[in-house]
C-alpha cells in the first residue's frame, strides 16, 4: 500500500481520493500535479492543405474509448465541405501491429472515409513512438489535433498540441478539459460534448451521427477561420475578413492578400480586443 500517490490533473486526483476513502489505508497522502508544457517551436502551416492528427489504436475494442473512428468520420465530412483546399491528410499516431495489420487498418479507414465523402483523403498511419522529439516534429506541422476520448484521465497529447500552438478539439470527458475549465483556460481549445459517452447510446446510429456533426463543425471553424486582427502598412490595427484567411496562421505571420475580402479600421481598443 502506497504512502504517497501523485495524480495527474483533477480527474485522476478525484479518483485517487475516492479509492482512498473506500479503502483501508486512510493515511495515504494524495497530491495533484500537472506536467509542464513541452518546449515545442510552432511552425507555419501550408494554407492549401488540411492536416489533422489524432491519437490511439484503431482496434474496435479500443475505439469505444478513444473514438478514433469518430475522428476519421468527422475529418472526412469536414473535408467534403471544404473543397476549396488541397488534398487533406489525417495522421493516426499510435497504430500497432505488423505490416499486415497496418494495411488492414488502412483499408478499414479508407472504407469509412468513402462513407462520408468521395474526395481523396490521404491517411498516414504512424506507429507509437517514445521518441518525443520526433512526435513533436509531426505534431507541430498539423492544422489541428483531435482528442475525442469518451474517458481520458488527463490527456498529455492534448497538452502537447496546446504547447505546439496547434488548435485542439477536445472532449469535455477528459481530465485536461476539466483542468482548463477549472482554471478558466477552456477558451484555449475547441471543447465538444461526445453524446456516445452514455453507454446505452454507443450503438445508436443517430447519436453517433450527431457526434460526427458536432466534431466536423469544429473542424470547419478552424479551417474557415474567417476573421483576423492585423496591422496595415502604416502600423494601424485592422480587422480583415476572408474565407479561411486565418487558417494555419500564427501571430506575426503575413496575411494572404488573395483571401482578403474586407478590411475594417479599428478605432476602439475594446473592439480590437474582441478579435484577439
Amino acid at each position: 500500500k502506497a504512502d504517497y500517490v501523485f495524480a495527474v490533473g483533477p480527474k485522476l486526483y478525484r479518483s485517487a481520493v475516492n479509492r482512498k476513502n473506500n479503502g483501508s489505508n486512510l493515511t495515504t497522502k494524495i497530491f495533484e500535479f500537472l506536467p509542464g508544457l513541452a518546449e515545442i517551436q510552432p511552425i507555419s502551416v501550408c494554407n492549401d492543405m488540411i492536416s489533422g492528427v489524432t491519437f490511439g489504436r484503431i482496434e474496435e475494442d479500443n475505439d469505444i474509448i478513444k473514438q478514433t473512428i469518430l475522428a476519421v468520420r468527422a475529418f472526412s465530412k469536414s473535408c467534403a465541405n471544404n473543397n476549396h483546399l488541397g488534398i487533406p491528410m489525417l495522421s493516426l499516431i499510435g497504430v500497432s501491429g505488423d505490416d499486415k495489420e497496418i494495411i488492414e487498418a488502412s483499408l478499414r479507414i479508407n472504407n469509412i472515409i468513402k462513407e462520408e465523402t468521395d474526395k481523396y483523403t490521404a491517411i498516414n498511419l504512424i506507429p507509437y513512438t517514445s521518441n518525443r522529439i520526433e512526435l513533436y516534429k509531426k505534431l507541430r506541422s498539423m492544422s489541428f489535433s483531435l482528442m475525442l476520448s469518451l474517458s481520458e484521465g488527463f490527456g498529455l497529447a492534448g497538452l502537447e498540441a496546446i504547447a505546439a500552438g496547434v488548435p485542439l478539439i477536445l472532449t469535455k470527458n477528459s481530465g485536461l478539459y476539466e483542468y482548463l475549465h477549472r482554471e478558466h483556460l477552456d477558451l484555449l481549445v475547441h471543447a465538444v460534448d461526445i453524446r456516445a459517452s452514455n453507454p446505452i447510446d454507443r450503438t445508436n446510429h443517430q447519436r453517433n451521427q450527431i457526434d460526427v456533426e458536432t466534431v466536423s463543425k469544429e473542424i470547419d471553424k478552424i479551417i474557415n477561420n474567417n476573421v483576423v486582427s492585423a496591422y496595415d502598412d502604416q502600423g494601424k490595427e485592422v480587422v480583415i475578413m476572408g474565407r479561411g484567411i486565418g487558417f494555419g496562421k500564427k501571430p506575426g505571420k503575413p496575411v494572404d492578400d488573395s483571401r482578403i475580402e474586407k478590411i475594417y479600421q479599428i478605432k476602439s481598443q475594446s473592439v480590437a480586443e474582441q478579435f484577439k
